[in-house]
């Protein structure tokens, strides 16, 4: 999961330094100009525009909370001065009983 984040951040990043808008703001673009341009379908691409727009939103934020996260573990096993061997990093076995 974890390369899945850094994948789809790179890609937001790319998307972001090129264009100078967001993953959510560059879908809702798009469906604006497919509804414009296929009016017909305009309650099917809504439905479509919205889930998307939830589902990059929910992206972006799971991308922060794994950052948030993975830092929040690395500053504690610094300051608290865990070491780890290379045997327990695999397992996840830290010594903690």
């Amino acid at each position: 999961m974890l390369m899945g984040d850094v994948v789809l951040q790179l890609l937001a990043v790319r998307l972001g330094a090129t264009t100078s808008t967001s993953l959510p703001s560059q879908t809702r673009l798009l469906f604006l100009r497919l509804e414009a341009k296929y009016p017909r379908y305009r309650i099917p691409l809504r439905c479509c525009l919205y889930s998307l727009y939830g589902l990059a939103e929910i992206a972006i934020i799971g991308t922060d909370l794994a950052e948030l996260l993975g830092s929040a573990i690395a500053l504690k096993l610094y300051v608290l001065g865990y070491l780890l061997s290379w045997d327990q990093l695999p397992f996840g076995d830290h010594g903690m009983d």
